[in-house]
């Protein structure tokens, strides 16, 4: 069985704004909860990793946003690309649902990879970068 807890919080993911950190970890337990339900039986299981999964979702659109007004406010000059950085993700993990749903092609456990992968590389370059210009 493969370990899906590695998907921790990490004091190099910190951007040291508080309700970023704290939306941050909320992201971790999310991805690391989906993927320990890949473990599991999801032929039992698939209509909660489909709910907790499009819950998740809202979550990153609202984490998303509460980034995006912080960048907008404080005039981050990287605001565009990192706003179109949030909105590739949510795109690409749209059309690896899709794939899903349409014609198997791709494996629920991919989902997971894609989001702990790509939550880990933008915790510690993009949100580093927008943390450090923040404080």
């Amino acid at each position: 069985m493969e370990n899906h807890d590695h998907f921790k919080w990490k004091q190099e993911y910190s951007v040291k704004i508080h309700k970023l950190d704290k939306q941050h970890k909320e992201i971790i337990a999310l991805v690391r909860d989906l993927s320990q339900l890949c473990v599991l039986d999801l032929n039992k299981n698939y209509e909660t990793f489909e709910m907790m999964l499009l819950s998740a979702i809202q979550y990153f659109k609202y984490h998303f946003l509460e980034e995006e007004i912080l960048m907008k406010e404080n005039k981050y000059p990287a605001y565009p690309e990192h706003k179109e950085k949030h909105e590739k993700m949510l795109q690409e993990l749209n059309e690896m649902i899709t794939s899903i749903v349409k014609d198997d092609t791709i494996n629920i456990k991919s989902i997971t990879n894609y989001m702990r992968e790509w939550f880990t590389e933008h915790f510690i370059s993009t949100d580093k970068e927008m943390g450090e210009y923040l404080n």
